[in-house]
């Protein structure tokens, strides 16, 4: 069990993590999970108060290269296994609130949801994916009610419609469908657009935001924040941004490679073994 202090030593951030291992199938996971407070009599790592659902990290039995990156207020584990990556992290993100709206804005990530028996390092789909970018529920974040919502962008690795519902992540996917615009109505629709905007000008805009995105003039990168939002019934809005992680375009960046902007250092991931353009992150080295 961790504790945090967060960035004043005044907070208590409470994730577990533990390793499950088989040698029938070869294979290990490392399981995650967020809480609110810790049960002293409860020797287990689950059922403390508020709990998170569990984020798993799939790991092999073999020598695995690692990146560790905290502060006071979360932690962000990087892996490496041959040529697949792992990403998972917990604490507190970023909260577009006050500390009385938002006291306790709590996320916990891995790179799937399933068990030791469904998913290993060879796995391939929307089961393994970084909690950035997650295809399957790799991602639960507490709104300011407290509860704990599962982030999905999408039941396809390049699924970036228009969601009507739910919790995503901006770039890749967001909650919110545009206003929609007719030929008719009492707006114009933009040139080029054919007959309106609907749900297609989300996938139509990430096409150029997120897939085509390149370096800036001189050769810097725009590095963009991770979103959370929700239209869930019972949670709708803009949650705050994950702290120390962004998207980046993959144009002139390889796996492992460091880039400085601002005078920070950000090491480059690929999402576990996907190399397109959308499927890199840039963690701030600290």
């Amino acid at each position: 069990m961790l504790k945090g202090p967060g960035l004043a030593a005044q907070d208590e951030i409470y994730v577990s993590l533990w390793l499950q291992e088989s040698q029938t199938l070869l294979r290990a996971m490392l399981h995650i999970q967020g809480h609110n407070g810790v049960l002293p009599d409860n020797v287990t790592y689950e059922g403390h108060i508020n709990s998170s659902g569990v984020k798993q990290l799939p790991l092999g039995l073999s020598t695995v290269g690692y990146w560790f990156v905290a502060s006071g207020r979360r932690f962000y584990i990087g892996l490496k296994t041959g040529m697949t990556y792992g990403l998972g992290g917990g604490g507190l993100y970023i909260p577009y609130a006050s500390p009385a709206g938002h006291p306790y804005p709590a996320f916990v990530g891995g790179t799937t949801t399933a068990g030791i028996s469904s998913v290993g390092l060879e796995t391939t789909g929307t089961n393994h994916a970084f909690f950035t970018d997650p295809a399957a529920g790799q991602l639960a974040a507490q709104g300011p009610t407290g509860t704990w919502l599962n982030f999905d962008n999408g039941n396809a690795d390049d699924d970036y419609e228009t969601g009507t519902g739910g919790a995503r992540t901006f770039p890749y996917n967001i909650s919110a469908q545009p206003r929609h615009i007719t030929s008719g109505g009492g707006l114009a629709t933009p040139p080029g657009w054919g007959g309106g905007l609907g749900s297609r000008s989300w996938g139509m805009l990430t096409e150029v935001f997120v897939r085509a995105q390149v370096p800036l003039l001189g050769g810097s990168y725009l590095l963009t924040p991770i979103t959370l939002n929700s239209m869930a019934s019972n949670a709708p809005g803009v949650y705050g941004i994950l702290d120390g992680i962004f998207f980046i375009p993959g144009v002139g960046v390889s796996a492992e490679d460091t880039v400085t902007i601002g005078g920070d250092t950000y090491l480059i991931l690929p999402n576990v073994y996907r190399t397109a353009n959308q499927n890199f992150i840039a963690l701030k080295l600290e």
